[in-house]
């Protein structure tokens, strides 16, 4: 432990030194499974030998050139996601969900001065979301706990309650320039978007002029059991913002426009010095490849719909996708089993007073989460 570190985070009296696949192991030795992945970041567990060994060639060519540059890294890292997000559009990278979702929210707006449309700017959110910690994100973070003592938070928010489709109505209007939204409130405790919710959402962004924004930074790169969050829901997006499991662990956020907007940006309108770089950008590959050639999309799907079904017969409330699950417990003591759960050597979090969050890798096995789940049981009835 250490006094030198900023006092901004709540970290557990434990000290990890290396890890691999589902397994953490602290500086003493003793191993933990990790049902969290880094806060669904880590897709291919730890260590994964492709991700590894393309870090390390990498390494060994280029780091860094900054953006007046192309590099093969980032022409094919972009590429790439332009594939699997319909085939067209234009890919702005960066280094974290919240730089992602800043990009988004100018994008919407640069997209209607562009079109001449000055006085349309506001940016619709729902009530319980998360998009990150800088100004523009945390002002889209409809969580007012969150903005104290940051005030005055800038302007041009409008709150909207999750899944009322009524207030959505009347939310979205002219002046409307962008809509953002998480196909599943992940910080706000796993709660989904409805379809009817999400595609009224498309549907009113059409007839009034204004983009549709999806966050997909924790429900995207395979985490729901497909490529993105918004494929169960049955909607395309204008705008898709993504980070977390994006580079596998390494830092790496990227925002996607669709060819309706993909000319938002120009030249000085927006930029970040390191976003994109080669080391990045090969972390972005070797995940999206990792995931594709081990089938891990369809092993989320299957073992989330299996671990869902554990928690039956607890009386709890599961929602989620894939392996993304929240664990609602229907008391305020979720914070006490995630304690007896790292006590018992299995990594999760409260995401809310009442809810435990699931995100393992998506490269998990069906004997490992057949063992976490074991000892999450055990967690949960020590404590009750």
């Amino acid at each position: 432990m250490t006094d030198s570190l900023a006092k901004n985070a709540a970290r557990y009296p434990v000290t990890f030194a290396r890890g691999e696949g589902v397994w953490l192991y602290d500086t003493d030795g003793k191993k933990y499974m990790d049902f969290l992945g880094g806060i669904a970041v880590c897709a291919l567990g730890h260590a994964h030998p492709a991700l590894t060994a393309a870090l390390i060639d990498q390494s060994t060519k280029l780091l860094h050139v900054s953006n007046l540059f192309y590099t093969p890294e980032i022409v094919a890292a972009a590429d790439a996601l332009v594939d699997r997000l319909g085939g067209s559009g234009r890919v702005y990278f960066c280094n974290s969900g919240t730089e992602a979702n800043e990009a988004a929210i100018k994008a919407a707006r640069k997209f209607a001065w562009r079109n001449g449309d000055t006085e349309r700017n506001e940016i619709v959110a729902l009530e319980g979301s998360f998009h990150g910690r800088t100004y523009g994100s945390l002002a889209a973070t409809i969580q007012p706990a969150k903005w104290e003592g940051f005030g005055p938070m800038p302007g041009g928010f409008v709150p909207v309650p999750l899944n009322d489709t009524g207030a959505l109505q009347k939310a979205i209007t002219a002046k409307t320039a962008g809509v953002i939204i998480e196909p599943i409130q992940g910080e706000g405790g796993i709660r989904p978007l409805t379809k009817e919710f999400a595609q009224m959402a498309r549907r009113l962004c059409d007839v009034h002029g204004a983009l549709l924004i999806c966050d997909e930074i924790q429900t995207g790169i395979g985490r729901t059991g497909s490529w993105w969050g918004h494929d169960h829901l049955g909607f395309t997006p204008d705008i898709v913002t993504m980070a977390k499991a994006l580079g596998g662990g390494f830092p790496v956020g990227a925002t996607w426009l669709s060819a309706k907007c993909g000319d938002a940006l120009q030249p000085s309108d927006h930029a970040t010095t390191q976003g994109g770089g080669p080391l990045a950008c090969a972390a972005v590959l070797a995940t999206l490849e990792a995931i594709e050639s081990e089938g891990l999309i369809a092993n989320a799907a299957k073992l989330g719909d299996w671990i869902a079904g554990e928690f039956a017969d607890l009386g709890a409330e599961v929602r989620g996708k894939g392996l993304l699950i929240g664990l609602d417990l229907g008391r305020d003591d979720a914070a006490k089993v995630v304690e007896a759960a790292l006590g018992k050597g299995l990594i999760v979090n409260n995401v809310t007073a009442s809810t435990v969050r699931l995100a393992p890798p998506l490269n998990i096995t069906a004997q490992e989460a057949e063992q976490g789940i074991a000892l999450l049981r055990e967690a949960i009835k020590e404590v009750a």
